[in-house]
């Protein structure tokens, strides 16, 4: 289905796609993660069931997009840097549920216009503040900028996500292993809800709260970097 924005126009999933979407979510769920190691879901009471929502998570493994994706019980687009769309079957395969590319680094206004857009229509996103994979090591890498400016010119619920357990299992720049993983859903925001400079740190604190309720705390990082939010 085709909608008009002041931009452009913009294709919603196809019935076909959003079939395709909600199965192979269940089978990341349900049997993908279960045969991996099991998984642990904690908080989805919190997410709310209907309008747009900008979920935010840490990061630490390439298994974060899949395990925060398909545990909330609602369907979410994704961004992903633009190298993983070189295969043309991830390419494929990553379009059909919701994944769209972006240029890291490079402020992407495409992949924001798309974003936008997606949300006004009711859509759910899922970013990762830290723009990249951290160490894992219990330390979040500052913020950038993506999430507060969404979360801002959107007006839309954001709400925060805790991982825990991919970095042993996946870990950045090692091989698949394996093991238990869980993800926790944290109370929603609001941009407005918080004055000038004090969304990033709160959105910090509050990500940091969800990887504590797992067991396995990530700290705030020390400071985010100084951005001008658009």
């Amino acid at each position: 289905m085709l909608h008009h924005s002041g931009r452009g126009i913009i294709v919603e999933m196809r019935p076909a796609v959003r079939a395709f979407n909600a199965f192979a979510s269940f089978v990341m769920r349900e049997i993908f993660f279960r045969l991996m190691g099991g998984r642990t879901i904690l908080g989805r009471e919190r997410v709310p069931k209907t309008g747009a929502i900008l979920f935010a998570a840490n990061h630490m493994s390439y298994l974060d997009p899949p395990l925060a994706g398909t545990c909330s019980g609602r369907r979410m687009r994704a961004m992903a840097k633009e190298e993983l769309f070189r295969n043309p079957f991830s390419s494929m395969l990553m379009r059909a549920l919701g994944v769209f590319p972006v240029r890291r680094g490079s402020g992407d206004r495409e992949a924001i216009r798309k974003a936008l857009e997606w949300l006004a229509m009711g859509d759910c996103m899922l970013m990762f503040p830290e723009g990249t994979r951290g160490p894992g090591d219990g330390t979040m890498l500052p913020f950038q900028s993506g999430v507060e400016m969404l979360a801002k010119r959107s007006g839309c619920v954001v709400v925060p996500v805790g991982v825990s357990g991919t970095q042993r299992a996946f870990p950045k720049g090692g091989k698949f292993r394996g093991g238990r993983v869980g993800v926790c859903y944290g109370e929603p925001m609001r941009f407005e809800e918080f004055g000038k400079g004090e969304f990033t740190a709160e959105l910090a604190r509050r990500i940091s709260a969800c990887t504590a309720e797992l067991g396995e705390p990530q700290g705030v990082a020390e400071e985010s970097p100084n951005r001008d939010i658009e």
